[in-house]
């Protein structure tokens, strides 16, 4: 489903422009700034609520809606609108940005057509546009980067998300396990300690508890007290069960566990030294950070320290390039040289840096260890009925949590963001310490350090009774969080399995895909250049962890980073080569058409025929191409192919009035009327010559005239005149009509004497196109527009020989004669 109409408003520096591509190839050409790129991002906004150029790595967290509406407009205003035709099925379907989510169909439709769905879908993952910053980042960048670069050209970016979506689940299942494993050990060492603490005073044995099996025995040692069956499995039954609770007997309170002695005593500290330590670490943190405010030299070169220092880490897997700019230099050693040197100017700003991260990190050691404390005693009010308990347990654990809230964030504010930036910088000395010292938690520490000792001294002489009671608590809390370990545990295997499974089928599709690209890149390539440094060309697009692995032969048998030895044109050819292949071997018939953006511009005048001739007569065979390109010659070149029906020239762009534009193919002759009406008569015979010269060696191309034999570059006007008359000449001689032809016999009869006359015309004619190309007052003082007018007449009997009126398509020589869309013209 292919491109038949367009209509952009207000978008992107376009305030009004339609056209009728006619489901046909397109070229957008003029100087940088003029709004041709517009158009195809116009496209991509209409059917993904997008611009890619607008996202992502170096926008910046930037409103895109204003940057894609013209500056002064309403959103509503803003909008694309485009007719799709496949056969008899056309759908009309517009998109504002206002409401750039969603799709309005203008026609009778209440959702895309599949072959509309998939281009929309191959438009969303970049697999039918492609632009020269892509084509030159393949080539030139770092190995480092070439995974993504490369997934990006390659369009396997959705799965290469996926991969590292997987690996990624498989990491955080993995850190979720290990977590649980650590508390895992905290519960068993708590349950294991309340028997071995407990069960001297009730039994008057030492032992040690060591493993569940210890466990066992002590508790059937217990139980034995009071002459019940053992148990033979820890969790076959409540460790009390069958034995009468004596009647004195209290249920264990949450702190009644010798083992928060340490966490108590870690909060005391905090609050009687450590806290404000930290206090104090803060004041020279922001008294050292506010001499980078008032210095932004030496805040610049803290910054660049920072980065220079893992460029230079970076260097073994990027040099000779630049890890920063990707720039490569002659020597690496020079590279070496130039950051060193750039990190001595910086020592002073080295020094206060590394004394701001000093005093990062000793304030985050004073903070991680309360931190870990309160975070114990919140998990162990947690999973408790509070209100059962006389002391005020539910106000406790309403302030742990909020006392952890506050050293949370501020740790995360000393381990994220800049260097250089201050944790709470907007807090006074008073207001930290508030927040890191508050006088409401210091009494709640206070509270429980009290309950705590008091537990532990009813503890003391504790009944075999209780001791089972609170080991049957802390074996529940084991058990429970056992499970979980056993849970996770199983999750993570799946997620390897999974994980493992999609990379095998990734790597095989990947594989395959990269080979059957390879083929067709080399042979593409190949096809482009005769020169004796691509003789016996071969490419190398080999699978890695990090994406893909690309190098080209060049005059040896060694294979190399195409930048490191191929100019900027080559490179630039390898570039779109590479992405046709892709668009064959992946897109295959599925993908419509094509969106290249200035993908040509660095390629030189010995290849542009050849280019021109691939992306004009081959791949615009199976692809609608939509085309921009900022070079005169590349549109002469492109307009001529046979696939690129409409060409516009898009001749500068205001804020005011948008684009200045003219469709120079589809209407060239109203171009020459305009400047005629308004008397500029050199402009109308420039263009006059230059529509004569574009449209004979377009018959030149449908009518395979024979041509002077050299370089393309140098042919003229005289030379397709010459070559597209001959060959009609003898296409008449040798032609005939019947009822089945367009013309009859009176019309092709008056055809042949046309052409017979038509050079006698040219000759008498082509002064009057040539002297007024360039303005001489004497001879343009006697020249009308109605002069001019008779000698552009001459061209124009030919262009209406070559160019059907009816259905708007270039007539060719085929096997039965010369025909058009809307039949044979004539038989030969």
């Amino acid at each position: 489903m292919r491109i038949h109409k367009l209509h952009i408003r207000n978008f992107r520096g376009i305030r009004d422009y339609q056209t009728e591509l006619r489901r046909s190839g397109a070229l957008f050409y003029g100087p940088n700034g003029a709004g041709k790129s517009s158009v195809l991002q116009s496209i991509e906004f209409l059917l993904t609520g997008g611009v890619r150029d607008l996202e992502g790595t170096g926008t910046g967290r930037q409103d895109a809606e204003k940057h894609i509406r013209h500056r002064g407009v309403e959103p509503d205003e803003s909008w694309v609108e485009a007719t799709f035709l496949e056969g008899d099925e056309e759908i009309t379907i517009k998109r504002t940005v206002e409401d750039s989510d969603q799709l309005e169909y203008v026609s009778d439709h209440h959702e895309l057509p599949p072959k509309l769905q998939t281009q929309r879908t191959a438009m969303q993952l970049s697999q039918n546009r492609l632009s020269r910053d892509e084509v030159l980042e393949f080539v030139t960048t770092s190995p480092g980067s070439r995974g993504e670069a490369l997934n990006e050209i390659l369009r396997v970016q959705n799965t290469e998300d996926k991969r590292k979506a997987f690996a990624k689940a498989v990491r955080d299942q993995e850190d979720k396990v290990e977590s649980l494993r650590e508390d895992l050990k905290k519960q068993r060492d708590d349950f294991y300690d309340a028997l071995g603490d407990s069960v001297p005073e009730a039994t008057d044995e030492h032992v040690t508890v060591d493993a569940d099996s210890d466990a066992l025995d002590v508790i059937n040692t217990l139980r034995d007290e009071y002459e019940i069956d053992q148990i033979s499995e820890l969790d076959e039954k409540e460790f009390t069960a069958d034995i009468t609770e004596p009647a004195t007997y209290a249920k264990s309170h949450p702190l009644d566990r010798p083992d928060l002695r340490q966490e108590l005593e870690s909060i005391e500290e905090w609050f009687d030294w450590e806290g404000v330590e930290a206090l104090e670490s803060h004041r020279k943190l922001r008294d050292r950070i506010e001499e980078f405010e008032e210095d932004e030299d030496l805040r610049q070169d803290v910054r660049a320290q920072n980065l220079l220092t893992q460029g230079e880490e970076l260097l073994p897997e990027f040099e000779p390039d630049c890890p920063l700019c990707l720039h490569t230099w002659d020597e690496a050693t020079d590279l070496r040289s130039r950051i060193q040197e750039r990190r001595d100017r910086a020592s002073r700003a080295e020094e206060l840096r590394e004394e701001i991260e000093d005093l990062k990190d000793q304030q985050l050691s004073l903070i991680k260890d309360v931190l870990s404390a309160v975070e114990t005693l919140i998990r162990v009010f947690d999973d408790e009925d509070l209100e059962a308990y006389d002391q005020p347990t539910e106000r406790w654990k309403t302030e742990l949590d909020s006392f952890e809230s506050e050293l949370s964030k501020y740790r995360k504010q000393l381990e994220g963001g800049d260097v250089l930036e201050v944790p709470y910088s907007s807090l006074s000395d008073g207001e930290l310490a508030d927040k890191l010292l508050p006088d409401s938690f210091e009494e709640t520490a206070d509270g429980m350090r009290e309950q705590w000792e008091k537990e532990q001294e009813e503890s003391e002489g504790m009944s075999s009774y209780r001791v089972l009671a609170v080991a049957q608590d802390r074996f529940s809390r084991y058990s429970e969080i056992k499970s979980d370990v056993e849970t996770a545990q199983d999750v993570l295997s799946t997620l390897e399995t999974i994980d493992s499974e999609f990379r095998t089928a990734r790597q095989r599709h990947y594989d395959r895909n990269l080979e059957e690209i390879q083929e067709r890149f080399e042979e593409i390539y190949s096809a482009l250049h005769s020169d004796e440094e691509v003789e016996d060309f071969s490419a190398n697009l080999q699978s890695t962890k990090q994406g893909v692995k690309f190098r080209t032969s060049f005059r040896d048998e060694d294979t190399h980073r195409p930048n490191l030895v191929y100019s900027e044109g080559h490179q630039d050819s390898m570039g779109l080569a590479l992405f046709l292949a892709m668009c064959e071997v992946v897109g295959g018939d599925a993908i419509e058409f094509l969106l290249l953006d200035d993908v040509v511009t660095s390629i030189d005048a010995a290849h542009r025929s050849a280019i021109a001739n691939l992306l004009g007569n081959e791949i615009g065979e199976d692809f609608q191409l939509v085309m921009t390109t900022h070079d005169k010659v590349w549109a002469r070149r492109l307009r001529t192919t046979k696939y690129i029906q409409n060409t516009v020239h898009f001749a500068d762009c205001t804020f005011n009035t948008g684009v200045h534009h003219s469709e120079d193919i589809a209407n060239p002759w109203g171009m020459i009327d305009h400047y005629l009406e308004g008397n500029d008569i050199t402009a109308a015979a420039a263009w006059g010559r230059k529509t004569a010269e574009w449209f004979c060696s377009k018959g030149c191309e449908r009518f395979d005239a024979e041509l002077p034999y050299g370089d393309r570059e140098s042919l003229g006007l005289q030379d397709y005149f010459d070559g597209v008359v001959d060959e009609l000449e003898d296409l008449l001689d040798r032609g005939n009509v019947d009822g089945e032809t367009k013309f009859g016999e009176p019309e092709f009869q008056n055809k042949r004497e046309i052409v017979d006359d038509l050079r006698r015309l040219k000759d008498e004619h082509i002064w009057g196109l040539n002297e007024n190309i360039h303005y001489n007052e004497e001879f343009d003082a006697s020249y009308s527009p109605d002069d001019l007018r008779e000698d552009i007449e001459v061209f124009k009997e030919l262009y209406r020989l070559l160019h059907c009126p009816d259905c708007n398509t270039w007539r060719k020589d085929g096997r039965e004669g010369i025909y058009c869309r809307c039949g044979t013209v004539w038989k030969t």
